[in-house]
């Protein structure tokens, strides 16, 4: 446990930010598992506030006889490539019933730019020479230039090159490591960076590229944009200049999810079950 950022964060046992799970032998425990990254994982707010805490509230809300778990795996700075392996060496091991995925904007980076893979990364010989570091600096420039237009999320996005494609591989992996085991996968796509009103926000078109990949998956999908479009940026995000969600728009996608589990989630257990009349 630790403040950090004025929010108290505590972890628990397993290292999620989360209270302590239930055991895996626990019968009629329904439970779903959160992959993600700072978004997923709350930065800036409180640990009852993030979506994965907040959905499982509204689950076991009226004492339903199924009891709901879920685990908030989401760790700050993690690609989706991290997040598959998560999936594959962490969360299968907790028999989960569904698996969620937040995506982010960044999800795409693979370079070492994030505290926590920085902090772990042995550098290269190169990169232990200013003027090597310089050189790399002018190139990933005028690779983000050539590739996104200047734009730092439409170069990770740019189809047919290492960060993209490193999403559409790790997508592939969650379908691999699901498939068998009839796990169904429901991706979460989040806005980044609501400065100024919604009319002008950017990246509506790379909101669809990952809802494409994720659907040629089998994956269902909630776009969060239209959710948090119907309020003002400022009440979406934590403070200017950082898009992380706020309270606010953890609930929002706490809702949507749990809208989804009950109205499009395969054999739903919150779906009443048709009594068929005696004959």
């Amino acid at each position: 446990q630790k403040k950090f950022e004025k929010v108290w964060i505590r972890t628990n046992n397993f290292g999620m930010r989360d209270s302590e799970p239930m055991s895996v032998e626990r019968p009629s425990v329904f439970r779903i598992v959160v992959l993600g990254d700072s978004f997923t994982f709350g930065f800036r707010v409180a640990g009852d506030e993030t979506y994965p805490s907040v959905l499982k509230q509204r689950l076991n809300q009226g004492g339903r006889e199924n009891r709901f778990d879920v685990l908030n795996m989401g760790v700050s700075g993690y690609s989706t490539r991290d997040e598959a392996l998560v999936l594959e060496h962490k969360a299968l091991s907790w028999q989960p019933d569904l698996i969620v995925v937040g995506y982010v904007l960044n999800d795409p980076e693979t370079a070492p730019v994030q505290p926590l893979t920085s902090y772990f990364q042995d550098p290269a010989v190169w990169q232990r020479f200013h003027l090597a570091r310089l050189v790399a600096r002018v190139k990933h420039g005028l690779d983000i230039e050539k590739r996104g237009g200047g734009d730092y999320y439409r170069y990770l996005h740019a189809e047919g090159y290492s960060q993209w494609n490193g999403v559409v591989s790790a997508l592939e992996d969650i379908r691999q490591l699901t498939e068998d085991q009839q796990i169904p996968v429901l991706m979460v796509i989040f806005p980044e960076r609501p400065e100024g009103r919604w009319g002008s926000y950017l990246y509506a078109d790379l909101h669809q590229q990952v809802a494409d990949v994720a659907q040629e998956k089998s994956f269902a999908v909630i776009d969060m944009l239209d959710r948090f479009r119907r309020y003002p940026p400022r009440k979406m995000r934590v403070r200017l200049g950082d898009s992380h969600p706020s309270a606010g728009g953890h609930a929002l996608a706490a809702e949507a999810i749990y809208e989804w589990i009950v109205n499009e989630l395969p054999s739903s257990p919150l779906r009443p079950t048709r009594t068929v009349p005696a004959t």
